[in-house]
């Protein structure tokens, strides 16, 4: 486990909140210490909250943010190539064209970040945790998270992302060539045009991810077996509907509880399907239609619903904790508590 103790010094700013004065000032000395010229000082900054502040276009090569927010920061076009940025989060930031080629980004968050255009190649990415205190001993490392981020044209050529969780991102046009990705999440995420050649990719978790063909047939290849299983065949999916149908009518003494769990079955016509107290967790519903679908009591956990259609749907009692609904209609849909039983529709 990567772990990064704190040892303060005369030079270094700990456990302030940064006003946009004292920021520039920070900038300035940095860029005078990458200049070379007199007076510079290297940025050191501990535990700082630098939320919501205005970055874009410093130059903090080679600086040190160990535990920092960036939460809402506007980063686009800055350059933090080389730095030291262990612990941080740069939840919900603005990161366009930001440079952070080969920095220390372990145990980072970029939750709900705009990556569009930022490059990242050779970057440490992997589990970490930031100890501040001797109790700080006892927490546990944490992953870096990409969750709900968007990486369109990111660039993490070589970057160590092993254990990285992107469920419900977005990858568009994304360049992830020889990337360490063993045992990172993509549940629910979006991959299209993203270059994955010479990327290890054990034990991946794709499952629920909307693939293109090129990325189904890159992770296909590789030692993962947790990936989008293929749209049945519309006569598997027939006889597993009629089959849920008589399980339904005959209160579980017939047929067979529908299992869907997993699947692709995006761009389908389901609309009015009986799927009530069905299990599509993981499963694959882009650009489905599900009007007037009967899902009350179904588990949808972690699927990914994007643009899907639920309108009027019977959501009463169904489980869409951690489901991808970027786009998806939810016009009339039924939700809240199931009658004559204490489950409601769940949405985390």
């Amino acid at each position: 486990m990567a772990e990064h103790r704190q040892r303060q010094s005369p030079n270094v700013l700990g456990g302030v909140r940064l006003t946009p004065e004292t920021l520039a000032r920070v900038a300035e000395l940095h860029e005078r210490f990458i200049s070379g010229t007199r007076r510079g000082r290297r940025a050191v900054l501990r535990n700082c909250d630098l939320s919501g502040l205005d970055l874009s276009q410093l130059d903090f090569t080679s600086a040190e943010f160990v535990g920092c927010s960036f939460a809402g920061a506007n980063l686009d076009g800055a350059t933090l190539r080389h730095a030291t940025v262990f612990g941080a989060r740069f939840d919900r930031a603005a990161l366009t064209g930001t440079d952070l080629a080969r920095a220390d980004l372990r145990a980072c968050s970029f939750e709900r970040a705009d990556l569009t255009g930022a490059v990242l190649d050779g970057a440490d990415l992997r589990r970490g945790v930031v100890l501040f205190k001797p109790s700080d001993a006892d927490v546990p490392a944490r992953s870096s998270s990409f969750r709900t981020a968007l990486l369109r044209g990111t660039r993490l050529t070589q970057s160590r992302l092993k254990n990285a969780d992107f469920s419900n991102a977005v990858l568009r046009g994304a360049d992830l060539a020889g990337a360490d990705l063993r045992e990172s999440r993509f549940h629910g995420a979006e991959i299209q045009d993203t270059n994955i050649q010479g990327a290890r990719l054990a034990d991946a978790d794709l499952r629920g991810a909307a693939l293109d063909d090129h990325a189904r047939a890159s992770f296909a290849l590789s030692t993962t077996q947790r990936v989008p299983l293929r749209r049945p065949s519309d006569d598997d999916l027939r006889r597993i509907l009629s089959a849920h149908r008589h399980w339904i009518d005959s209160g579980g003494a017939d047929g067979a509880q529908a299992d869907l769990s997993g699947m692709d079955l995006s761009g389908l016509n389901l609309d009015g399907a009986n799927l009530a107290a069905a299990n599509l967790e993981m499963a694959v519903l882009v650009r489905t239609s599900l009007r007037q679908a009967q899902l009350a009591a179904a588990s949808l956990r972690g699927a990914n619903l994007i643009q899907t259609d639920l309108s009027g749907a019977d959501l009463r009692g169904t489980d869409l904790t951690d489901a991808n609904r970027r786009g998806a209609r939810f016009d009339g849909a039924k939700v809240g508590a199931l009658p004559g039983t204490a489950i409601a529709t769940r949405i985390r």
